[in-house]
């Protein structure tokens, strides 16, 4: 039995995009690493990409993220 997913309206604005300058920061560092987002977070003025790394630096810690690429082999 196929179970229906139906999308919550709206949730797709529910993450605010990042600044400009916050882009530009995380280009220059291993997005995939906590210890180079961290400081980035603790610098942002604005309060929601400032949330939004402080988020990913979390999810990362707790081993959040792609699949290891080496596994398997």
């Amino acid at each position: 039995m196929a179970t229906d997913i139906t999308p919550i309206p709206g949730a797709e604005h529910d993450i605010p995009p990042l600044t400009p300058e916050a882009e530009a920061a995380l280009a220059t560092v291993d997005d995939l690493d906590p210890e180079a987002i961290a400081p980035i977070a603790a610098t942002e003025p604005d309060p929601h990409t400032a949330r939004e790394l402080r988020s990913r630096v979390l999810m990362l810690k707790a081993g959040a993220g792609p699949a290891d690429q080496t596994s398997g082999q």
